[in-house]
């Protein structure tokens, strides 16, 4: 049996990889709403945190709350952290 871990990570590869193929610009709502909790809870998150096409494509909300927990984020992420004040939500300080 597969732990959760596991799990999440299958799903974050699987849903990666047909955001790149397609495009993260015309991605599937789903992927950009939840690849990165998936990623995050399944520790592959740095996969996706330097792929700069996916963090312009993302919804912030989502991806703020998973780079929280990131310690030392990839360089885009880390910009996108501390810009995440001029995106127009409140909800993303």
């Amino acid at each position: 049996m597969r732990s959760d871990a596991e799990i999440h990570a299958l799903i974050a590869q699987h849903l990666a990889a047909t955001g790149r193929h397609a495009g993260w610009d015309t991605a599937n709502p789903y992927t950009l709403r939840h690849l990165a909790e998936h990623a995050n809870v399944s520790g592959t998150i740095d996969e996706i945190a330097g792929d700069t096409d996916y963090l312009s494509a993302a919804t912030p909300a989502e991806l703020i709350e998973a780079l929280r927990a990131h310690p030392n984020p990839p360089t885009p992420a880390l910009m996108y952290r501390r810009a995440r004040h001029q995106m127009g939500d409140p909800h993303l300080t």
